[in-house]
C-alpha cells in the first residue's frame, strides 16, 4: 500500500492517561469534512510512541486503504 495513503497526526495525553491507558475522541480531516473517532491507548505509552490504527488511512483508486499514525504527546 503506497506511504500516500497514510494519515499521520498527534494524540496528546496527560501522564496518568498514559500509565493507565485511556480513550479519546480525535477529529481528523477527511477530504472536506472531519471524521471523528475514539481512540483506545494502550497502559504504558511513553513520549514519542506511535500508535497505528490500521485501515484508517485514505482510501486509493483501488480501493486499498493506508493506516492512521498517532504520535503520543504528554502534557500536563
Amino acid at each position: 500500500i503506497p506511504d500516500e495513503l497514510d494519515l499521520h497526526g498527534i494524540i496528546k495525553i496527560t501522564a496518568k492517561e498514559a500509565r493507565f491507558g485511556t480513550r479519546k475522541m480525535i477529529s481528523i480531516p477527511y477530504g472536506i469534512k472531519k471524521r471523528t473517532l475514539l481512540v483506545t491507548v494502550p497502559p504504558g505509552v511513553e513520549e514519542g510512541t506511535r500508535l497505528r490504527l490500521k485501515g484508517l488511512g485514505k482510501q486509493g483508486k483501488d480501493g486499498d486503504r493506508g493506516d492512521l499514525f498517532l504520535d503520543v504527546h504528554l502534557v500536563d
